[in-house]
């Protein structure tokens, strides 16, 4: 039997003078009950608010990875919440000064609240 896990979090919002940004830090999990094994995929991309299903992937993200570790079914879960913990503030941290972006300026940086 699989168990499934999946999250997907904003991990900071962006402001420029002319657009609004959101960076989401997103974890795609299983667990393999017949293996023990729990494989979680991390990726993470920013996407412009006022065009939803547009992804960019500038290239100061950290690059998609893939963790996969054995354990009982009943660890399963606070592995993957410690795992995505752990890429969220991996995501977060990766956000450049907007010079090194290639935009003027961010006129505002938020982290939000985020309760695992």
């Amino acid at each position: 039997m699989n168990t499934p896990f999946y999250k997907h979090m904003v991990a900071g919002f962006l402001k420029s003078e002319d657009q609004e940004y959101e960076l989401y830090a997103c974890a795609n999990g299983n667990f393999d009950d017949a293996q023990s094994l729990l494989t979680i995929h991390l990726k993470c991309y920013i996407r412009l608010v006022s065009i939803p299903d547009a992804h960019l992937y500038p290239e100061w993200l950290p690059p998609s990875e893939i963790v996969s570790t054995t354990c009982f079914e009943k660890g399963a879960k606070p592995y993957f919440q410690e795992m995505l913990r752990l890429w969220f503030k991996k995501v977060h941290t990766s956000i450049p000064q907007a010079e090194e972006w290639g935009l003027e300026k961010f006129s505002e940086i938020k982290t939000p609240v985020c309760a695992l």
